[in-house]
């Protein structure tokens, strides 16, 4: 329930993602890091890989986006290096 946009922000490629209605005053940007694999980044600048807080015995559901949209995924292997969005509670 947001508005996304691809956009750049201070020269990083990523999605912008905006609360609607009472949450309109609220977004988050997530850059377009790729992924490691061993020790090459693949899809930098292109591709965003944000793993979810669930995990399962030896993968991940995960956050996939990219100019032309995104997606959620499932049982991803955790040994690829994807990004994780640190959150702060208050």
């Amino acid at each position: 329930n947001c508005d996304v946009e691809w956009t750049t922000v201070n020269g990083v490629k990523g999605r912008k993602f905006t609360g609607k209605d009472a949450y309109s005053s609220n977004s988050v940007f997530l850059p377009a890091a790729g992924y490691c694999y061993g020790v090459n980044v693949e899809g930098k600048d292109y591709y965003g890989y944000y793993r979810s807080s669930t995990p399962h015995i030896h993968s991940a559901d995960y956050l996939e986006f990219y100019p032309g949209g995104q997606k959620l995924e499932y049982n991803i292997g955790r040994y690829r290096g994807f990004s994780v969005r640190a959150v702060l509670a208050e």
